[in-house]
């Protein structure tokens, strides 16, 4: 059975390790955001659509900033912060990728590390459903496009295999977290049989004397 006081440091680290999350999200906002004002020229950020590409990213850097608020107050609970920040991670990526021409623009690949950074956040709970999450959102922008837009024929097997990346990234993810929190549990059990250990020895020597 954990202790208080172990318990309490289990859920510090659960909401330190989602504050590195956030602040990774508030860098990539901000990133994306001045890339669009100063170098959109030369990255090819939004070409295809400059004013959703800044609005959104413009959106993203206050979301991210507004998370790192609630993670201040540590309200709404642990759970519901982080799946409403991957959320905004899955809509708002894949706006400013369908600004920017689709996967060719390359955008898709944050999306794999949200989503390994929510698998190792949250200890793989959910990972698969934000797997799921941006599948659907990424073919739902490649279907679009197919209508509104002339579609390569290999745009569709590059979606494809992005997806397949999605879920190898968030199993890989799941996996990496469920060996992290059982060396977390026998590094705890271990710390208190030492523990108990040093206080049977302690009270020997004292007897003895």
């Amino acid at each position: 059975m954990t202790s208080p006081d172990a318990a309490s440091s289990t859920t510090d680290e659960y909401w330190r390790s989602l504050t590195y999350f956030s602040l990774y999200r508030l860098v990539l906002g901000a990133a994306f955001l001045i890339a669009a004002l100063r170098y959109r020229d030369v990255l090819n950020l939004g070409y295809e659509d400059v004013l959703l590409f800044e609005r959104v990213a413009t959106g993203y850097l206050v979301l991210g900033a507004g998370f790192m608020v609630a993670l201040w107050r540590r309200y709404p609970g642990f759970g519901t912060q982080l799946f409403f920040q991957v959320g905004a991670d899955v809509v708002c990526l894949t706006l400013m990728m369908h600004a920017s021409g689709g996967l060719k623009s390359g955008i898709a690949v944050m999306l794999m590390v949200v989503l390994a950074g929510a698998g190792l956040v949250g200890q793989g709970r959910m990972t698969l459903f934000y797997a799921a999450l941006a599948t659907l959102a990424v073919l739902f922008e490649e279907s679009w496009r197919a209508i509104t837009r002339d579609a390569d024929p290999a745009d569709f097997v590059r979606t494809g295999l992005t997806c397949i990346a999605f879920f190898g990234t968030a199993i890989t993810a799941r996996l990496l977290a469920r060996r992290v929190v059982s060396n977390e549990e026998l590094a705890r059990r271990r710390g208190a049989e030492l523990e108990r250990q040093s206080r049977i020895s302690a009270r020997i020597i004292r007897d003895m004397g």
